[in-house]
């Protein structure tokens, strides 16, 4: 909203709260119009937190809030604010903290009572002073003569009462016996026109014809009578249908509420009401009236040109409208094209434009699907009116209309221009469906293929040739038939005609009854006919005949290729695709048991609802295979109750029927990669370790030859016994290693034993490997522990490591640890004060590095670790590694 210019009025600045943010649009329109149509100076609107700032216009200035119950109400306003609210409570908590006035309103009703109190403020020298130069006459109250009651009632503040009296949007009115004004509110000022100082003292007559006050007058004595006759003494209220005579001569229709004033003596001092303009009310109905015919004449157009014609002139003699425009969006160059124009509108501004698609607002309104009003109207050609409002017409249409900028297009002929291009929408819809209706019937009747139509009650109402041929009839003659007679099923029939609850359309395969009695095998697909007042369903014909031979014959070659398919050793699956998404269409048994379901679930079930019982690595590259192109190989891991796997993971695509379909094999590789690291790991660190020892043996040999004394030839044949003993104890592993795996022979687990047993062969294990260290032993689990030889020759290498290395000083101890890691796997620790295991070294066995990067051969003991807790299904942990020490954990499962 851009900045106003002051005049010579006090600027006043408008804020609005939290209550009224989704609203700050109506705001600003707001504010626009009493800024332009009431001469009120208005600065930008603001958010209510910056009441009081030190703005441009001054914490000082004049200011108008617009508020709810959600915003708070500062503790003392101590500047001229009027505070706009739709709540009569907030509107005196607002008065309570200072506030110079307050107001009852909601964005879209009248705004004359609002500016009339914005003029005030903005001027507070003209407003003290009336048209005579004379000070206002002050709110005058009736005086309370004995027996009288106060204007507020009994037990509340008069003051509080006299306020919201005056304030509320309702015109209030109190007569004397007379029939004259002693009270009036600032609401029945605005709405007659009159000052108050003009009305009080004088008679109702001024704002009321004889007509009215005599209808006013019976009401009364019908209140009177009906209270003489009541047994509870309470004074109804009278409601008439009434116009206000205002000042200036204008008729206000409006509903006058008005009851007597008791005393406490039971007699009566006047008559209080209230009047409430019901004008907007009746240019409603008047409106909703113009929009219910419009809307039967344009449901008797049969061209979208004649609804077009309907729509402008609606709007032109409904709201009277300057000028109104009906576009149409042509997909070809991309324009909004004029396809409406009333004649007095092409004589007063010409031939109206084209328009690009997001051009203009009206491309605006096109293209974002909503209404714009504007009074910028420089893009129009010749004398447009003050303002322009552009509504869209369903997707390809628009309608423009132009009409005075003093107020007289109110929120109603905006909404009254939406209900029109919402019921234009339908019936362009419902115009255009009928012409494409009347196309396709003609392009249906001279197609070759096996086509039809049904309407409602199951009889043909089109029919082509060569369906009326295959049945050995005529099309005349079945037109008009029923469905069920000419199928051998009539639960068929039923079909065809149910709702199909969104589905597209619906395919059966059934027999036709051709005319001789011949059974006809097809394929019959029928959808639903859509459009306004469509009822039935098209459908088309397949003759399968040959299909069904076709059928029989694959259907044995299937079963031939199902017994192979289920004999075969490797895991096998095999899907169908629609696009990227894939349905798993038959498995054999060994894919069976990777999954924990069985062989019925799977079946026919998409993959996206069954993945999650495949072993996620295979559910990932089954689902890439929806994108994939050709033949895909590749390995997966997998980890099973025998350990982790590797299957290598192939595809065989084909298709049938038209449908993309693939054949995936899985073939388990397991071992012979086990058997490639377990060659890797030995050829590499033997290699290592015998070019190494023999090296030192050699070197050291001939310093034995050339020493000098006996002592040097003593130190070198040491250092030669130590390098045979370590190629020895390599052997020794590598043999270990040997017998472990070929024992195991991939088998996993070898079986489980009590937990006492585990204790006892771990307690003889460190007595036999560490007799002079001290190795603690603690097993605490529930159950037995999967503890074979395998299990024993990992964790003796492990002790080995250990001792060896784990127990630099003296006194240094060793922790060998059973516990429950949980209810399904058994934890084996060693745990020791060693540096711990090199990170190059553990980076090798944990796969982080290639084992041609292997440095040294300390790490085969390891190795057979690690090995033996894949045969397990477990996993090798390093938990720590640091000055502390070194604990090596190895999880293996107890199923």
């Amino acid at each position: 909203m851009k900045n106003r210019s002051r005049t010579a009025a006090s600027p006043v600045t408008p804020y609005y709260g939290d209550g009224f943010g989704d609203r700050r649009n109506e705001l600003e329109a707001t504010v626009d119009r009493i800024s332009a149509d009431a001469g009120v100076a208005l600065a930008a609107l603001r958010g209510l937190d910056e009441l009081g700032a030190d703005t441009a216009e001054g914490a000082d200035a004049p200011a108008v809030v617009f508020a709810t119950e959600a915003d708070p109400i500062p503790a003392g306003v101590d500047r001229s604010v009027i505070w706009v609210t739709p709540d009569p409570g907030v509107a005196g908590a607002a008065i309570d903290a200072g506030a110079t006035d307050a107001i009852v309103w909601e964005p879209g009703e009248d705004i004359d009572l609002l500016a009339a109190k914005l003029k005030r403020l903005s001027a507070p020298e003209e407003a003290t002073r009336d048209r005579d130069g004379e000070p206002p006459v002050a709110l005058e109250r009736e005086p309370e003569d004995e027996g009288s009651e106060p204007l507020s009632g009994g037990g509340h503040d008069p003051a509080l009462y006299e306020y919201l009296v005056k304030t509320v949007g309702d015109a209030v009115y109190i007569l004397d016996e007379e029939g004259r004004f002693t009270f009036v509110n600032d609401a029945l000022c605005e709405m007659t026109g009159y000052d108050r100082e003009e009305l009080l003292g004088s008679s109702v007559h001024r704002i009321k014809d004889d007509e009215t006050v005599e209808e006013a007058e019976e009401a009364l004595r019908d209140l009177l009578r009906d209270y003489g006759e009541s047994e509870d003494g309470e004074l109804s209220i009278a409601k008439l249908d009434v116009e206000l005579v205002r000042e200036d001569g204008r008729r206000v229709p409006c509903t006058d509420r008005m009851t007597l004033r008791p005393r406490e003596d039971g007699s009566f001092s006047g008559t209080v009401g209230t009047l409430r303009d019901v004008s907007r009310q009746r240019r409603r109905e008047r409106i909703l009236n113009n929009l219910l015919r419009a809307t039967q004449g344009m449901v008797g157009e049969a061209t979208t040109a004649g609804v077009a014609e309907r729509v402008v002139d609606v709007a032109m003699n409904t709201i009277e409208a300057e000028s109104a425009v009906v576009r149409e969006h042509d997909p070809e160059t991309g324009a909004l094209v004029p396809v409406a124009v009333p004649d007095a509108v092409r004589e007063r501004l010409g031939d109206r434009p084209r328009y690009d698609a997001d051009e203009g607002p009206v491309g605006t309104a096109f293209t974002e699907n909503r209404t714009v009003r504007t009074d910028d109207l420089d893009h129009i050609d010749g004398d447009p009116a003050g303002r322009a409002t552009y509504v869209p017409i369903g997707d390809s249409r628009t309608l423009s209309v132009g009409h005075r900028g003093d107020g007289a297009f109110s929120s109603d002929g905006q909404q009254f221009l939406e209900l029109l291009a919402a019921t234009a929408g339908s019936v362009f819809d419902r115009v255009e469906q009928d012409r494409e209706r009347r196309r396709y019937q003609a392009a249906v009747e001279a197609a070759d293929d096996m086509l039809f139509t049904l309407d409602g009650e199951g009889e043909f109402t089109i029919v082509t040739d060569s369906l009326a041929t295959m049945l050995g009839t005529t099309r005349s003659e079945l037109v008009g038939t029923h469905v069920a007679d000419v199928l051998s099923d009539d639960a068929v029939a039923d079909e065809f005609l149910r709702p199909t609850d969104g589905a597209m359309s619906i395919a059966t395969e059934t027999e036709l009854v051709a005319r001789d009695g011949e059974a006809v095998p097809a394929r019959i697909t029928v959808s639903p006919i859509d459009g306004v007042g469509a009822d039935g369903v098209v459908g088309t014909v397949q003759d399968i005949r040959e299909l069904r031979t076709a059928r029989a014959e694959a259907s044995r070659q299937r079963r031939r290729f199902t017994e192979l398919f289920e004999t075969l050793t490797d895991p096998l699956v095999e899907l169908s695709f629609d696009g990227d998404e894939a349905t798993i269409r038959a498995v054999n048994d060994r894919f069976v048991a990777m999954t924990d379901v069985d062989a019925s679930t799977l079946r026919d079930a998409p993959l996206s609802a069954a993945r999650a019982s495949i072993p996620e690595p295979v559910a990932d590259a089954l689902a890439e295979l929806g994108g994939a192109e050709g033949t895909v190989e590749r390995e997966v891991d997998v980890q099973t109750p025998r350990g982790r796997r590797s299957y290598l993971f192939r595809n065989v695509p084909y298709r049938d029927d038209g449908v993309a379909r693939a054949f995936v094999v899985l073939t388990d590789v397991t071992e012979v990669k086990q058997q490639e690291t377990h060659l890797r790991v030995l050829h590499r660190l033997l290699r290592h370790n015998l070019r190494n020892q023999t090296n030192v043996i050699l070197g050291r040999a001939g310093l034995v030859r050339t020493a000098d004394d006996l002592a040097d030839a003593a130190e070198h044949a040491e250092a030669i016994e130590e390098a045979s003993s370590s190629l020895i104890e390599t052997s020794e592993t590598a043999q270990a290693i040997q017998r472990t795996l070929r024992d195991s022979d991939g088998d996993g687990a070898g079986g489980s034993v009590p937990a006492a047993v585990v204790e006892e062969r771990l307690r003889r294990l460190a007595g036999s490997m560490a007799p002079e260290t001290d190795v603690r032993i603690d097993v605490e689990v529930d159950g037995p522990v999967p503890y074979d030889g395998a299990a024993h020759r990992a964790v003796t290498e492990l002790l080995d490591n250990a001792v060896e290395f784990g127990t630099p000083e003296p006194g240094s101890t060793v922790e060998i640890r059973v516990t429950d890691l949980d209810a399904e796997t058994v934890r084996i620790t060693v745990a020791d004060d060693g540096p711990g295991i090199p990170d190059a070294e553990w980076s090798v066995v944990a796969g982080d590095r290639e084992i041609t990067q292997l440095q040294h051969a300390s790490g085969l003991g390891l190795w057979l670790v690690k090995w033996v807790s894949d045969m397990h299904g477990g996993d090798l942990r390093l938990m720590s590694a640091d000055e502390d020490g070194t604990t090596i954990a190895l999880d293996l499962p107890t199923t």
